[in-house]
């Protein structure tokens, strides 16, 4: 990143920044004092948080965030060691973690891209992402865009189920699933979780998948090949991650 000076627009006023002596500050200046100067331990804390809460996602505790603050610090205010501390850790692992946090839509829908082995062009996802509610590129303001819960709403399903639909049209998607009306039910459950990497369902996701083929085969068992893809698509085990 290489900044660009504006004179008409800086401000050459002596200010007393991070809590150190007033001086006139440039921008190449700022950076380097806050991830290496006096303010090197709260840098450190502040980014190990805001990676452990993307990656982990529930709030760590103090003493979790002193130790990857010290590895940050330790190994020069890097990030992959501290990314290794945080994916060797316990609660990286825990069943809580694993099943509770929620991907966001663009991972979502990357992944449901790749199980099709559709091009990003293909899918039309650059425009569509908007109705993820994520737009590419252009984040609400300079956090960016929430985590978790902040995914869940009937709106976000309602995205999901509208690039689900431009999915559905791709002739990926009924190669995938062809014939598969013309199977047992426990065929088609096992079709459908297999195709979209589920490999721990839960008994609700089962059943639910299960009445899904019966009511389509009994009323409409020739868009079954297609419209899986919404049922599958849309499984709990698929959107957490």
């Amino acid at each position: 990143l290489t900044p660009r000076f504006t004179g008409t627009e800086h401000d050459s006023s002596r200010k007393a920044l991070f809590g150190l002596q007033p001086r006139r500050w440039k921008a190449p200046d700022t950076i380097p004092e806050l991830i290496n100067g006096v303010k090197q331990p709260y840098a450190a804390r502040f980014i190990s948080t805001k990676l452990w809460r993307y990656y982990v996602g529930d709030e760590p505790t103090a003493g979790e965030i002193e130790d990857l603050a010290a590895v940050m610090m330790n190994n020069g205010m890097r990030i992959e060691p501290v990314l290794r501390a945080i994916f060797s850790h316990p609660r990286f692992w825990s069943t809580e973690t694993r099943w509770g946090m929620v991907r966001q839509p663009i991972e979502w829908a990357a992944d449901i891209l790749r199980r099709f082995d559709v091009g990003a062009s293909d899918s039309k996802i650059t425009w569509l992402s908007r109705y993820l509610g994520q737009d590419l590129f252009r984040p609400p303001n300079v956090s960016g865009w929430g985590t978790n819960e902040y995914w869940v709403s009937t709106t976000a399903v309602w995205g999901k189920a509208r690039f689900l639909r431009e999915v559905r049209n791709l002739g990926a998607v009924e190669t995938a699933f062809a014939g598969i009306q013309d199977g047992s039910r426990n065929a088609a459950v096992d079709r459908i979780l297999d195709v979209f990497g589920v490999t721990e369902p839960s008994d609700a996701t089962i059943s639910r998948v299960g009445s899904w083929f019966d009511w389509i085969t009994a009323d409409q068992p020739w868009a079954a090949p297609r419209d899986a893809v919404y049922i599958g698509g849309l499984l709990p085990e698929v959107q957490a991650g």
